[in-house]
């Protein structure tokens, strides 16, 4: 009970007005590699904090999957950044959003984990941490005084994402040369009726795979589940897209659509 009671109790003192500030945000931006780790989605730090903040209802998209109209103003957006102070006996992070001038929002309690399982470790401190964000009930609310265009336009996105497209995008967004290659040197697999337009070959990128098909075109994103290796978080266009998991032979897309759940089976070869 004491431990439920020391997480809850920073969330009856959110800053006044908080609700309104996330709500002025059309999307909440999260790097596919903070600026205290070495690697994209190191621990898979990016998956589970987009994972957790989406819980809370938030419009989350990663950084390399920009829509034109945020690329062009970037300041519709809130930016999440990753303060990580771990140490050798225990894992130690906290969270913080920012505005596109690197303005703090909001900055979270700090999340704590002494499991020795990185993964686990980094999945129980962000669980800790986006425990801030609960009860926000984000509803997107425009300003009504927006600033000129040229002002917006001028100014800058969140430094840490910005650094970090240059070298993601080109691994993410769109295969690379030698993926294509390698497509092209795939086994052609058949139907009945001579093809199987459906296939979808699964490319290792960091944190988990991206689907593409025989031209090579990428459909989706499968990133690694934090809990369970054949369970992955689908990201389709920037956006989450339920998730992908295996059942018996199978794998399988979950997801829902004008309110439903719809379950496809994806013909994916590893």
């Amino acid at each position: 009970m004491k431990r439920i009671l020391l997480w809850v109790f920073p969330l009856l003192f959110l800053p006044l007005g908080l609700h309104a500030q996330l709500n002025a945000y059309k999307y909440v931006v999260v790097p596919l590699q903070f600026e205290d780790f070495k690697q994209m989605n190191q621990h898979q730090t990016s998956t589970t904090v987009k994972f957790y903040l989406e819980q809370y209802g938030l419009p989350v998209i990663y950084d390399n999957a920009k829509p034109r109209e945020l690329m062009e103003h970037p300041c519709r957006a809130a930016y999440v950044k990753m303060k990580d102070k771990s140490g050798l006996l225990a894992t130690r992070l906290y969270l913080q959003v920012v505005d596109c001038e690197g303005q703090v929002l909001m900055e979270s309690e700090e999340g704590r984990s002494k499991e020795k399982d990185f993964k686990e470790a980094y999945r129980e401190a962000i669980e800790q941490a986006t425990l801030a964000f609960a009860g926000l009930n984000y509803r997107y609310d425009p300003p009504t005084e927006a600033a000129p265009e040229s002002q917006v336009a001028e100014a800058s996105p969140n430094p840490s994402a910005a650094s970090v497209k240059e070298t993601v995008e080109t691994v993410v967004s769109e295969p690379a040369p030698a993926a294509e290659n390698a497509a092209a040197e795939l086994p052609v697999l058949k139907d009945k009726a001579g093809n199987d337009p459906d296939l979808l070959y699964a490319q290792a990128i960091e944190g988990g795979y991206q689907l593409v098909d025989r031209t090579p075109r990428v459909h989706m994103l499968l990133m690694a589940s934090a809990r369970d290796k054949d369970v992955y978080m689908a990201v389709k266009d920037g956006a989450s897209a339920g998730t992908v998991y295996r059942e018996g032979d199978q794998w399988v897309h979950e997801y829902f659509e004008a309110g439903e759940m719809v379950r496809k089976t994806l013909n994916i070869k590893f």
